[in-house]
Formats: structure tokens, sequence, C-alpha cells
């Protein structure tokens, strides 16, 4: 928990037996601290805890503090926010909105594996010019004997464009792939339609990540 490269948002989370979904993401409105998830003294009929979500201010100071949200039911809260988000991704504006980020951050991605084709292209015609000026002078009679040495470097230069082409075939490929969210925005509809029914099939820990 206390080394360095561990988010502690991630850590709050995983800490939390009793599920809360929203742990972490709610404020409260009134003062501006961190809902706090609170399990009840009082269970429900199935032996678990009604659960709450209280305010900071309220947990560390009681009755001492001005803040006025208490204790929020989190079922209550939890249900309102997943069907907010629901409705959310069946507006189309929200949709449109979606499809752009998304498009966004696949070119950012695309930019620099080109950068990188471009410059693995520039090398392997670099390499194939020399490749042909070994080849002509093996056939030119006037330039006497072909050497091993020049025998090796021909090797060498063939060696290192083919490494050089499957590099740029994999880059390809790897756009190839980046470049289906660019064009599947109905794909990306249906799934933001579909967020609402979809949390209910999901496990605790998987609606969270979700």
């Amino acid at each position: 928990a206390i080394a360095p490269e561990v988010d502690r948002r991630t850590v709050r989370i995983d800490e939390d037996k009793h599920g809360h979904l929203l742990k972490g993401v709610l404020v409260c409105g009134q003062c501006g601290t961190a809902l706090t998830p609170h399990p009840a003294g009082k269970k429900r009929k199935d032996g678990k805890p009604y659960l709450y979500y209280t305010c900071t201010n309220v947990a560390k100071h009681g009755t001492k503090t001005d803040c006025g949200v208490r204790n929020i039911p989190a079922p209550a809260i939890e249900e309102i926010v997943v069907g907010v988000l629901g409705e959310l991704g069946k507006h189309p504006e929200v949709i449109e909105q979606t499809i752009g980020t998304i498009r966004q951050g696949a070119l950012a991605e695309i930019a620099p594996l080109k950068e990188e084709i471009a410059k693995r292209s520039k090398e392997i015609g670099d390499l194939k010019r020399r490749e042909d000026e070994l080849a002509k002078h093996a056939t030119d009679p006037r330039a006497g004997g072909f050497t091993t040495s020049l025998l090796n470097q021909g090797r060498e230069f063939a060696e290192r464009r083919e490494h050089l082409e499957r590099e740029r075939a994999v880059l390809q490929a790897q756009i190839g792939m980046k470049e289906v969210g660019l064009v599947d925005s109905e794909k990306v509809a249906a799934q933001l339609r579909a967020f609402h029914g979809l949390m209910n099939e999901l496990s605790a820990d998987e609606q969270k990540d979700f």
C-alpha cells in the first residue's frame, strides 16, 4: 500500500469488502469532501448490512459539522448513477462525442506508427539501392573480381532490409487494428446503448471496473 508505484485509489477500491460501486468517486455537493462508504449496524433480512455513503466531515466530526448531506443510501444513489449513464448512452449527441473521442485517440496513436513506417520505408529504399549497386558491380566485367567482403556486405544489406520489412508489416497491422475504431461507429453506439442492461449481468467487482 505504501509502495510509490501503487495507485492509492485502486488500493482503496480493492479494500471495499462491502462492494460500494461508487467508492472513491462520489463527492459531497455541500462541503466538497469525499463520500465514504459506510455499512450501518442494522442488517437486512439476508444478513447483509444496510450500505450508505457518508460525508467524510460527518464521519469525522458527527453532529459538530454543519454539512446537511449526512448519509445517502448506497443502492439508491448507485441505481440513479447507473440509470443516468445508461440514458446518456442513448442520446445521439453523446454517442457522436464518444465516437469522436475514440477517433481522436486512435488518430493520435496512428500518427507515430506512420512515422515509424516512413522511417523504415526510407531505410528499406536506401538498402535496396545499395543492393542494386552491388548487383550491378558484380555483373560489370570491368569492375574486377566480386570479393568475399562485397558478398558479405550484400547479405547484410538483404538481411537488414528483410528485418525492416517485417517490422513495417507489424506496424501496418497495428494501424489496421486501430483504424477499426475509426469506422465501426455503430458498434460503439450499440455498446453505449447496452450499458444499463449489461451492468446487471456483471459481478460487483466487474461492475466497478466497468
